[in-house]
């Protein structure tokens, strides 16, 4: 069968560059205004409450078909989970970088006839990182050469969303592979907002950041 796309899923469980990528840098400051729940009360409202969802490695060798990344669609302004498009390489319409229709996000449908003359072609230099709703139509372009560039693609979601992969339980069966993060890295890897399966827990999943690590 001819190949689409090459994955590598979940990017930080293999190198610690990918896992400080992940939980750190100033796109978080953009993503909190984007993602925090403003009533969560437990960590201080300038701090990150929401979580990483997953971080994958990407080449293609067709362009993506034209899709959103939630299941719950809606009109309203507010949003409950962001992408992020890297590109490693210079990236143009020639060559698979990120294709969307501006403000698709507040359409409440997923992609179905899509007008050619509201696609967007981005031109990203390497490293750029675009961050971007994840209601927001998109796709990638088309491919001049027979495979486009890696890209690293994440997606962070409100702490109430169930995440596409759990973070927070894989790193604590080896602990040591978080030691140097802080509180409020870990807690963008789901420690605070994990579900207890102790039944003489308390019943919330919403938690305060943990400082005696």
């Amino acid at each position: 069968k001819e190949k689409s796309v090459l994955l590598i899923n979940n990017l930080p469980i293999y190198q610690k560059l990918f896992l400080e990528m992940s939980v750190k840098g100033s796109h978080l400051k953009i993503l909190s205004k984007l993602l925090n729940d403003k009533f969560y009360g437990l960590i201080p409202e300038e701090l990150p409450n929401f979580n990483l969802s997953q971080m994958n490695a990407r080449k293609t060798y067709k362009p993506l078909t034209w899709h959103n990344d939630v299941r719950y669609q809606s009109k309203q302004l507010e949003t409950y989970s962001c992408q992020g498009f890297m590109a490693l390489e210079n990236m143009n319409s020639n060559n698979g970088t990120l294709s969307l229709i501006s403000n698709s996000h507040l359409l409440g449908y997923y992609p179905n006839d899509i007008n050619q003359n509201q696609i967007k072609n981005l031109d990203l230099d390497a490293g750029d990182f675009v961050i971007f709703d994840s209601r927001i139509h998109h796709s990638t372009s088309k491919l001049k050469d027979e495979q486009s560039p890696w890209t690293i693609v994440s997606q962070y979601r409100s702490w109430w969303v169930k995440p596409l992969f759990n973070y927070w339980r894989f790193f604590m069966s080896s602990p040591k592979s978080i030691s140097g993060l802080n509180p409020i890295e870990r807690s963008i890897l789901g420690e605070n907002s994990e579900p207890p399966y102790d039944p003489m827990e308390s019943n919330s999943a919403r938690k305060g950041l943990n400082l005696e690590t």
